[in-house]
């Protein structure tokens, strides 16, 4: 039995490369809201996330170092909506207008659409709370591989990644320097993989 006119969180397949297009259609719909049985519908809709987390990468002629958002769950929208009525249904005009929704492939569940449980959506909430987060690297650097310092006192030397800290955007990198090893920190955009 559903929780009565209470909002909860629903995954819908849509097109890839189409979410953010549904997200705004979705919240159009409150917007656009015009009779008393529309506005009724529209209240239904609580919420509409499509989580994202911010990525770092450089141009691959000129360097250029960019930043841009990657869709964490590609051809997934997530929405809070009470879905169900007091009578266990699904409001008429709500879903219709759902369904109508250019790229939308269906709801997780089909016809009959299956919330997620509150362990999905704190996971959901939680990856999508760490989207202000400083920008995580598209390329990941590995423990042991070759490096080459690209500027710095270290310019042109080569080094081995010992530690790999993507929040900091920070490698603790072993140079070989006048015949001892010496452990130095550098940032991401001051080294290039060796080839």
């Amino acid at each position: 039995m559903q929780e009565h006119d209470a909002a909860q969180w629903y995954v819908m397949q849509v097109m890839t490369g189409q979410e953010h297009k549904v997200e705004k259609a979705l919240l159009q719909l409150k917007e656009r809201a015009v009779t008393d049985s529309e506005v009724e519908a529209a209240k239904r809709i609580v919420d509409v996330r499509v989580p994202v987390e911010r990525v770092a990468y450089e141009r691959k002629s000129g360097g250029a170092k960019l930043e841009r958002d990657r869709k964490l769950y590609p051809g997934y929208v997530f929405a809070k909506l009470a879905l169900y009525k007091s009578d266990d249904s699904i409001d008429p005009l709500l879903w219709s207008q759902i369904r109508e929704i250019n790229g939308l492939i269906g709801f997780i569940g089909g016809e009959d659409p299956v919330p997620i449980s509150d362990s999905e959506v704190e996971a959901m909430e939680k990856q999508d709370e760490e989207k202000d987060a400083p920008a995580r690297p598209i390329r990941e650097f590995v423990i042991g591989e070759t490096i080459v310092m690209r500027e710095g006192a270290f310019e042109n030397i080569q080094g081995t990644v010992l530690k790999v800290d993507n929040l900091k955007q920070v490698l603790s990198v072993s140079v070989n320097m006048f015949g001892s090893s010496t452990v130095v920190e550098v940032g991401f955009g001051q080294v290039d993989r060796f080839d």
